[in-house]
């Protein structure tokens, strides 16, 4: 059974790149930090393909993530999930109404119309 993605889906397996671009790590030195082969972690980067079960945990300690499950999801994402993960149904709806004001307050202008010389 292959690791690789199906070529017909736009779905990402994980998010590895994103990480270790986050953390200013280079493939060579995931290399370094959990004994995989180059080729395989330049698999990883390059064709999606998923690290074996014996890479998740170190790859994941060295890119300073929580949990492995972390690397399956785009580390700009990650910040507001775990900002709402423990909080109650009520604090969740008190920041919601918070944002949605703001954006109504702070909402950009219309850009001003150009003149037939661009200016």
């Amino acid at each position: 059974m292959s690791n690789r993605t199906d070529d017909r889906t736009d779905r990402r397996r994980h998010f590895i790149p994103e990480w270790a671009a986050k953390r200013g790590v280079k493939q060579a030195d995931i290399v370094r930090a959990t004994g995989a082969d180059k080729g395989a972690v330049h698999r990883w980067f390059a064709e999606d393909v998923i690290p074996t079960e014996k890479y998740l945990k170190p790859l994941a300690d060295f890119l300073d993530v929580e949990e492995v499950v972390d690397l399956f999801r785009d580390p700009d994402d990650d910040w507001m999930a775990k900002m709402f993960r423990d909080k109650t149904e009520q604090q969740k709806e008190a920041a919601i109404t918070m944002l949605r004001l703001f954006f109504e307050q702070h909402a950009d202008p219309e850009p001003p119309a150009r003149s037939r010389s661009g200016r």
